[in-house]
């Protein structure tokens, strides 16, 4: 089987900040769906997710899980 060249091998991933747009837009509903990929440390991780809707109110949720 081929080595996918979008996977780096030789270092570890180590980054405290994993995934950051700018842009995610929810639908209707309200919903949005984000994927994101974890760094190779195993341990507690915090997603903090920011946003603004239309009329420029701000809203924030912050989630925590483990990898082990």
């Amino acid at each position: 089987m081929a080595k996918n060249p979008k996977i780096n091998t030789k270092m570890r991933d180590l980054r405290s900040t994993i995934y950051w747009t700018a842009h995610i837009a929810t639908d209707s509903m309200g919903k949005a769906v984000v994927e994101f990929f974890n760094a190779d440390g195993t341990g507690n991780y915090r997603t903090v997710i920011e946003g603004t809707n239309l009329d420029g109110k701000f809203g924030r949720k912050v989630f925590q899980y483990t990898v082990k």
